[in-house]
């Protein structure tokens, strides 16, 4: 049966003796059709993923799942059910949302070839998203803004549209291609682990506050700039001592700033 699950405690953290594969966390943003769900399931089950997360689905009830993906009940055990997408990616190292649709802020979009290898190189170190929006309307921006990496499948411009399973699956096979092409090394080198999500979310947190208080920000157009430094620092790819550090010389900012002002009172 599928359960509701905000604590990340709970689910499989990285082992060194895993595949890349098993790190891959496919994450639905509010799926509207159960059959839809049971199709990703299926296609999930074909490629090796294991890993389903679901985010305020419309209906998630298994037996209809289950109509269209049979004999998949382990999948089905263990799909996991989260009221909103930060939840969802709080333990993600690295996130690749997939869209169809143009949007009208500047961002590189790439192709599932092109991420797949960094992404099963990510995959090894720890769990890795891909997110993929309802099917009526794909992702918001904001779920884009969190993404490290923006990527559409390359369909006829005059019938784009994939359904869910479908996109799993073509995003699923090149990664099951890519870490089959990548030779085995040894492990990256890291005297801290790379942040996660919750981590990084944090951080922007922090810098937003902080670019508030010093007036940096203003009002019409805080969110481009936001969305700048999101892209900057996930092109970063911080570790936790680095997204620390950076907590804390944003918080010391406006500190500072409070401290001189005292002391440029007569």
């Amino acid at each position: 049966m599928p359960f509701d699950q905000t604590d990340h405690s709970q689910l499989d953290k990285a082992q060194p003796d895993k595949s890349p594969l098993d790190n891959v966390v496919i994450v639905l943003v509010e799926p509207q059709d159960p059959i839809n769900v049971g199709n990703t399931i299926r296609a999930m089950k074909n490629m090796g993923l294991s890993r389903l997360r679901l985010v305020n689905p419309a209906n998630a009830n298994p037996h209809q799942i289950a109509i269209s993906a049979p004999r998949a009940d382990d999948l089905l055990d263990t799909m996991a059910i989260f009221d909103d997408l930060d939840a969802a990616l709080a333990d993600t190292l690295m996130t690749v949302a997939l869209t169809a649709r143009p949007r009208r802020a500047r961002r590189v979009v790439e192709r599932p070839r092109q991420i797949a290898e960094a992404l099963i190189q990510r995959a090894a170190e720890g769990p890795v998203a891909l997110i993929f929006g309802r099917e009526d309307s794909g992702l918001p921006n904001e779920a884009l803004d969190r993404a490290h990496v923006v990527a559409t499948i390359p369909t006829r411009s005059d019938y784009s549209s994939l359904n869910l399973g479908q996109a799993v699956m073509v995003v699923a096979y090149e990664l099951v291609l890519a870490g089959a092409e990548i030779p085995d090394l040894p492990g990256p080198k890291r005297d801290f682990p790379l942040a996660d999500a919750d981590q990084i979310a944090g951080l922007f947190e922090q810098i937003e506050d902080t670019l508030w208080h010093i007036e940096f920000l203003k009002e019409g157009t805080s969110k481009g700039v936001m969305r700048s430094l999101h892209a900057l620092f996930n092109r970063a790819g911080l570790d936790e001592r680095e997204a620390r550090m950076l907590r804390g010389i944003f918080a010391e900012v406006p500190r500072y700033a409070e401290r001189a002002a005292r002391r440029s009172k007569p």
